[in-house]
C-alpha cells in the first residue's frame, strides 16, 4: 500500500481561517442581539437630555421641577424593570427553541401586565404628587411647576409688538429712543454703543452682516442701526435691499454687547436691556428699561397702537382709511359686532 506524503495532515493556515471566520460570524451575532440592546438603554437617558436641553432655557425654576419630575418618574421606572428583564429571558428561552408562537405570547403577556401594573401605579401615585414633590424641599415656584394643576389654562398676560425685530430687543429700542433724543442723533456724532443685557444677546444674536430679511430681525447690531437710521416703526428697515446698508452697517460695526449679571437674574420675566452711547465729543449717555413698550407693565396707547398699523399698512395699502376702520372698530359693542366688521358672521 502507498500512502501519499502528507495524507492526514491538518492545515494549520485553514484551521486558522476557518476559527477566524467563525470568530467573526460569532461577532456579527454579538453585534445584531447587542446594538438593539444598546439603543434601548440608552434611549431614556437621550430623552431626559433632550428636555433638559428644551426646558433649560425656559428659565431655571422650570429646569429645577423638571429635575424632580425626572427624578420621581425615574424610581418608578427603575421599580418596574424586573418587567423588563422577566419578558426578555421568557421570550428568549422560547426563540432559542425554536417556539416562535410561544415568543409572542410571552411578549404580549409582558405588553399587558406592564398596562395593568402601570395603571394601578397611576392611580395610586397621583393623589400623592404634591407630598412626593415636597420630599425634595422646593421653592413655591418650582413646586408649582412640578406638580399637575388642575386649573384650566388662562391668559395671564396679553402684549402687543410694537416693533418688527425680535422680541428681546424692544427694551434695547426703548433705551435708544432716551440716549438718541428720540431717535434724532445724527449717526456721525455716534462712536460707540453699549449694550449689556441677558447672555443670550451676546451669545447668539451679534451677527453684524446678516444674510437674509429673518436674520436681520434677530442680528442685534443690524436692529440698532436700522432703528437709529429710519426710525423703529419701518419695517421695510429689515427688508432684502437694506441688508447692504452702508448707514445701518456703519452703525451695527460701533456695536458692542456683553451679559449683566443683574439683567439675565430678572430673565425671562423680563427681557431687559442697558445701552450706552458715546458721543464724538466723549460724553455719554445711559438708560435701562426692563418692560419694553407693548408689554402689560408698560402697555401701549391707544394712539400708540394707530401708529404701529399705520407703520404696517403705510407701504401694502395706502389707499386704506385707518381712521374710518378705528371708528367702526370702537361702535362695535359687541363680539357678534366684531365678528360682522371681518365677514364672520
Amino acid at each position: 500500500m502507498v500512502v501519499a506524503r502528507g495524507a492526514g495532515r491538518r492545515d494549520p493556515k485553514g484551521d486558522r481561517g476557518r476559527a477566524r471566520e467563525r470568530g467573526k460570524a460569532q461577532d456579527r451575532e454579538v453585534l445584531r442581539l447587542a446594538v438593539p440592546a444598546f439603543l434601548a438603554l440608552v434611549a431614556e437617558p437621550l430623552f431626559l437630555l433632550a428636555d433638559a436641553a428644551v426646558v433649560g432655557h425656559l428659565g431655571t425654576p422650570q429646569l429645577a421641577a423638571l429635575g424632580i419630575a425626572t427624578a420621581l418618574l425615574g424610581t418608578l421606572v427603575s421599580l418596574c424593570i424586573f418587567l423588563a428583564y422577566g419578558t426578555t429571558a421568557s421570550v428568549a428561552r422560547q426563540v432559542g427553541a425554536g417556539n416562535t408562537r410561544g415568543a409572542l405570547v410571552q411578549g404580549i403577556d409582558g405588553l399587558w401586565l406592564a398596562t395593568m401594573i402601570g395603571i394601578a401605579v397611576t392611580a395610586l401615585t397621583l393623589p400623592l404628587v404634591r407630598q412626593l414633590v415636597d420630599l425634595f424641599g422646593p421653592g413655591d415656584r418650582v413646586a408649582e411647576l412640578a406638580v399637575p394643576s388642575d386649573a384650566p389654562l388662562q391668559i395671564h398676560v396679553v402684549s402687543f409688538k410694537p416693533y418688527s425685530c425680535c422680541r428681546l430687543f424692544h427694551s434695547l429700542i426703548d433705551g435708544l429712543r432716551e440716549v438718541s433724543d428720540d431717535f434724532k442723533l445724527k449717526s456721525e456724532s455716534i462712536k460707540r454703543i453699549a449694550v449689556r443685557g441677558p447672555g443670550v444677546l451676546a451669545d447668539q444674536h451679534m451677527m453684524r452682516r446678516p444674510t437674509s430679511v429673518m436674520a436681520a430681525q434677530y442680528s442685534l447690531p443690524f436692529v440698532v442701526g436700522a432703528t437709529l437710521v429710519y426710525g423703529p416703526h419701518r419695517y421695510d428697515s429689515y427688508r432684502e435691499d437694506k441688508l447692504a446698508d452702508a448707514d445701518i452697517l456703519s452703525l451695527a460695526d460701533r456695536v458692542d454687547c456683553e451679559p449683566d449679571a443683574d439683567i439675565e437674574a430678572h430673565y425671562p420675566a423680563f427681557m431687559g436691556t442697558a445701552v450706552e452711547i458715546t458721543r464724538a465729543d466723549g460724553t455719554r449717555r445711559s438708560a435701562t428699561v426692563m418692560s419694553s413698550r407693548g408689554t402689560a407693565a408698560n402697555p401701549l396707547s391707544t394712539e400708540a397702537l394707530y401708529d404701529k398699523a399705520q407703520g404696517l399698512v403705510r407701504e401694502i395699502q395706502p389707499r386704506v382709511d385707518l381712521n374710518a376702520a378705528r371708528g367702526k372698530l370702537w361702535q362695535a359693542a359687541t363680539g357678534r359686532d366684531l365678528a360682522r366688521l371681518f365677514g364672520a358672521a
